[in-house]
Order: C-alpha cells, then sequence, then structure tokens
C-alpha cells in the first residue's frame, strides 16, 4: 500500500490533514444523494487503488437503512405495516443517506491513518499541544498493536469458544497495561515534562505543497460557499425531495467532485509513471 499511494505521502502532512478534515466535515453535514456519491467514489476508488478491501463499507450503509425504518415511521408514503407500525420509503431513504454517510466518514478516516503516521501527528500537533499530540500517537499505535496482540493470543491458545477469546484478550489487556507503565516510567526516567521539548522534522513546505494547500482551500471555499447559497439541499421528510441542478447545486457537485477525486487522480497518474519507467528500464 505505501508504494501505491508514496505520491500521497510526500505531501507536507499539514495539506493531508486539511484534506481530510474539509471532506469528512462536507461529508458529514450533507445528506445529498450526488454529494455523498461523488465522496463514496472519491474514497472507495482510492482504497481499490491501495488494495484494500471495500465489503465493509457498503454493509454498513445497508444494515443502516434497514434498520432506521425500525426506529423512525415519518413520510408520506406508506409502504407496509407491520403491525400498527407503519414503514415508510422516507425513512428507508434517510437510513441509506446516513449509512452512506458513515461509511464516507469511515473509509476517509482509514485512508487519512494510512497516509498521516504517528510521527505526522506529533509533528502536526506537537508544538501546540505536545500532550495531545503526544496522546494522540499512543492512540494509534496502540489499537493496531492491541488487535494483532489479541490474534497472536488467539493462535498461540488455539482459541475457537467465546471463552478462548476472552482469555486471550484479557492476556492482551494485561500486556498492554504492563507495558503503558514501562513507557510511563521509561518516559519518567528520561525527563518528560520537565522542560520545554525541541523538535525535529524532515517535513518542508515546498512549492508544490503551497499548490496542493491552496487547490484545497479554494475548491472547498468554492463548495461550502455554494451550500451557504442553498445548493445540494436534499429533504427526506416529509416527503422525499428532487435532486436539483441549479447554478448553485451544479457549482457544489463540481466543486466537491474535484476535491474527491484528486488524490486518487494524483496516486494513479503517480503508478502509471513508475510502470512506465519500470518498463523503460527492461
Amino acid at each position: 500500500m505505501e508504494y501505491k499511494i508514496q505520491r500521497l505521502e510526500r505531501v507536507h502532512p499539514l495539506c493531508v490533514f486539511l484534506y481530510i478534515f474539509c471532506v469528512i466535515g462536507i461529508t458529514i453535514i450533507t445528506r445529498h444523494p450526488v454529494m455523498l456519491g461523488l465522496s463514496a467514489a472519491g474514497a472507495l476508488a482510492l482504497l481499490v487503488l491501495t488494495g484494500r478491501s471495500i465489503w465493509a463499507y457498503p454493509i454498513m450503509a445497508l444494515v443502516t437503512a434497514l434498520i432506521n425504518p425500525v426506529f423512525s415511521h415519518n413520510g408520506a408514503t406508506i409502504l407496509f405495516f407491520a403491525g400498527d407500525i407503519a414503514v415508510t420509503a422516507e425513512a428507508f431513504v434517510y437510513g441509506a443517506l446516513f449509512g452512506v454517510m458513515l461509511a464516507c466518514a469511515a473509509a476517509w478516516s482509514v485512508i487519512g491513518s494510512a497516509i498521516l503516521n504517528s510521527d505526522k501527528w506529533i509533528w502536526l500537533f506537537g508544538r501546540i499541544a505536545p500532550a495531545a499530540g503526544l496522546t494522540l500517537s499512543c492512540a494509534l499505535r496502540f489499537v493496531p498493536l492491541f488487535a494483532s496482540r489479541v490474534r497472536e493470543f488467539s493462535q498461540i491458545q488455539r482459541a475457537h469458544t467465546l471463552r478462548g477469546y476472552l482469555s486471550a484478550f484479557g492476556a492482551a489487556v494485561s500486556w498492554s497495561a504492563e507495558e503503558a507503565i514501562i513507557s510511563a516510567d521509561s518516559m519518567k526516567s528520561r525527563g518528560y515534562g520537565t522542560a520545554r521539548r525541541t523538535s525535529f522534522a524532515l517535513y518542508r513546505f515546498g512549492r508544490r505543497d503551497a499548490g496542493i494547500l491552496a487547490f484545497i482551500v479554494l475548491i472547498s471555499a468554492l463548495c461550502i460557499t455554494s451550500l451557504c447559497m442553498g445548493g445540494a439541499q436534499f429533504y427526506c421528510y416529509p416527503a422525499v425531495s428532487a435532486v436539483k441542478f441549479r447554478a448553485c447545486d451544479i457549482a457544489a457537485y463540481i466543486s466537491f467532485g474535484a476535491l474527491c477525486i484528486a488524490p486518487f487522480l494524483m496516486a494513479l497518474c503517480d503508478n502509471l509513471k513508475r510502470a512506465a519507467a519500470w518498463k523503460n528500464d527492461l
């Protein structure tokens, strides 16, 4: 995966953080099918390019679409009655849009975590909030490490029952707690927190990064402005509204689509150039 998104990993961490923040922020504030479709297309295309599985995200959206009518019974279009409970088409549509929004946010978060490693998080927040940056870095490292330990203990114990898995989980928790104490003692012995710390990073903000940052800011500002002007408005209750194509709507679609597809095009072009260079070397 690192090879296939190597060009994205060379982008300055500030640009990557701002991009993920803007994409996820716009995704979660809208319930418009076109906007969510653009977000899903950009995220899934990048995940497919990097070889990651994408089946969990459609399942997440489908489950949410099926669960929402159980709790929400509003809407003008009644499909059928389950006892005295009315199941409406609007509840299905809203559940589907909400599920796609959750799936898109999760997918973009996975992409962001793949590009922004712990060193980049510390660089981003180390000077502004050193404690928060260290805590976030430890948390990002803890989750995959803890999962790998649970799998390792399960294989060692050959756990095939719930009791075996719980035993492996408890052993992983005990080991993680012990290592946390050792890490805290090690940091204390090295004088952590006793004085102002210096920092070093290899990340330099160049012309390419300035161009990328300008693109992110301008295209995000255009999209947010279009949304504030009434573009990409969609309602599920009391009845499903129509998808509009006014000037402000089209501006929102184009700007957000360009924002979502940009990293995929960057990574794809980089992979094609590398493949062409490899063939020339042969």
